[in-house]
């Protein structure tokens, strides 16, 4: 057995590779569904990736504001805790984002 795979199969499944791509762009879609603009162009991201996902995981994202501040322009940046969690209630990754509004 290959030396991943032997580390993997304490999983019980198959991991799905692409975790940092795939699985972090559900943070991506809700911060760019709640801040648009501000999301593409001012958007800061700083994420732990926890634990691996099942390749028939159902994940979602969660986030919740946690802090307003006002930027040099007359906006606001908006921090947010962020989350993906499976279906288990597995947070695999955790961090905070920040879009400006205004």
């Amino acid at each position: 057995m290959h030396a991943v795979d032997a580390r993997l199969a304490e999983f019980g499944e198959g991991i799905f590779n692409d975790l940092p791509c795939a699985v972090a762009a559900l943070v991506f879609r809700m911060m760019r569904l709640s801040f648009e603009g501000g999301w593409i162009v001012g958007g800061k991201i700083d994420l732990t990736f926890r634990r691996p996902v099942g390749v028939h995981d159902f994940c979602v994202a969660k986030g919740t504001v946690v802090e307003k501040l006002p930027e040099a322009d007359g906006k606001t940046r908006v921090v947010c805790e962020v989350s993906v969690e499976t279906e288990k209630g597995v947070q695999a990754i955790v961090g905070k984002c920040s879009g400006v509004v205004g």
